[in-house]
């Protein structure tokens, strides 16, 4: 079955739409969504914090090494460490010298960091929310899933058109 090209444009449009919106959304105005990213790794030991999880912010303010955020991040270590850098002379990461190895040193998110993190978290859920909020629950229901159903819909065409490979034009 052939679909009206206006739903497809009209679709297209509105998808990105949102995704200008979405990239524009920065949890507070003293870090990129990327500075945010790495905060959240730091303060949860690596692991993503999920629904199970609301207050993720691991006790003890976990060390890690860089190459542990990288991986974690999926990102490569320059990056990374131009990242951490950056925050760390923000005050939001410190460097913690390994007792066994002087030459080794690992990195935490700071008491500061931590402060900034739950505040912007707490400021990006208001605005996300009121923005949900004018929705309504069923509305929101309804959206929810009928963008799990397109995702789900989206990633069996992929499949189907590459045989599993990822391709790119």
């Amino acid at each position: 079955m052939k679909k009206d090209v206006s739903q497809t444009t009209r679709l297209f449009t509105v998808m990105d739409h949102m995704r200008r919106v979405w990239q524009n959304l920065r949890p507070c105005p003293d870090l990129t969504k990327a500075q945010f990213g790495t905060l959240m790794v730091l303060a949860n030991g690596g692991k993503k914090p999920g629904p199970e999880d609301p207050h993720p912010c691991l006790p003890g303010r976990p060390v890690m090494s860089l190459s542990a955020v990288a991986a974690a991040m999926g990102q490569s270590l320059p990056s990374i460490s131009q990242r951490i850098s950056a925050l760390e002379g923000m005050g939001y990461v410190e460097r913690v010298p390994d007792p066994s190895d002087r030459r080794v040193s690992g990195i935490r998110i700071s008491a500061s960091g931590i402060s900034l993190l739950e505040q912007a978290k707490s400021d990006l859920g208001a605005r996300i929310n009121a923005a949900i909020d004018t929705l309504g629950g069923e509305n929101l229901e309804l959206l929810l899933n009928l963008l799990e159903q397109f995702a789900a819909a989206l990633d069996a065409a992929a499949e189907e058109e590459t045989g599993g490979v990822n391709e790119t034009c």
